[in-house]
């Protein structure tokens, strides 16, 4: 947690942002930005569960901010180093700590060295930086600790498949083995078949039911062979009666 970017947060007048929920977004949006303020970027199923707000009405609300100018959309690539997923992935924002700010000053003594940058500060200044010294900004820890919870909310979310979709080989592989069907079978070719028959129906499912509606696509035209004697070329994309039989509907 960002200790100057809450305090910002919650140091900001009435009169300056007097919408209820919208301070509340902000507050959270706080809680995950870098001490300088940015690079804030928990998704509005987050701060849904930090604000219990509507996830339409979280997006009025960060429109409110920006507007504003409270936030302002902040280098996206940092969102992507840890989300490779585009349509999945939360905006980065950064927080206009400049603006108004009251943020509690730290107390150091006069010619006191700051141990954790190595630079010197009189009466809470800095004077100078190391030479060379790369200017970075400090990632809050938040990000890290929810590194999995934004995981996870790609695996339980429903999307609707689309043609860059691949499976998580590593999830795959002991569902496969756990239903009899060896890891081989799944070719491109076969996965190909899988996503273009899918991305047409326009259904949405979790990443693991996904994944259990390919485990039963290869085995339905795995049977399919046996009992034709030859390889089953293409799915009929009329049919669907599959997809409800053995438990694997969406």
């Amino acid at each position: 947690m960002s200790i100057q970017a809450m305090s910002w947060a919650m140091s900001i007048e009435l009169d300056e942002l007097n919408d209820p929920a919208a301070r509340h977004v902000l507050i959270t949006l706080a809680n995950y930005a870098g001490e300088d303020g940015r690079a804030a970027f928990p998704s509005k199923e987050t701060i849904r569960q930090h604000t219990g707000l509507a996830i339409r009405t979280i997006g009025y609300k960060l429109d409110l901010l920006k507007e504003n100018g409270f936030i302002s959309e902040g280098n996206q690539a940092i969102a992507a180093a840890y989300i490779s997923r585009t349509d999945r992935r939360p905006t980065v924002y950064d927080l206009a700590l400049k603006r108004g700010a009251r943020v509690a000053p730290r107390s150091i003594e006069r010619g006191a060295t700051d141990d954790r940058t190595g630079c010197n500060l009189q009466n809470g200044v800095q004077l100078t930086t190391e030479r060379g010294a790369p200017h970075a900004p400090n990632t809050s820890l938040n990000h890290q600790v929810t590194i999995k919870e934004k995981e996870h909310e790609q695996d339980t979310l429903p999307f609707s498949m689309n043609l860059d979709w691949q499976p998580d080989m590593n999830q795959l592989k002991p569902r496969a083995v756990m239903s009899g069907v060896k890891i081989e079978s799944f070719t491109d070719e076969v996965i190909g078949e899988f996503k273009i028959h899918y991305e047409a129906s326009g259904r949405s499912a979790s990443s693991a039911q996904w994944l259990a509606s390919l485990i039963s696509w290869v085995k339905r035209n795995q049977a399919w062979s046996a009992k034709s004697g030859k390889q089953v070329e293409q799915a009929n994309p009329n049919d669907i009666s599959w997809i409800f039989a053995g438990g694997s509907a969406l």
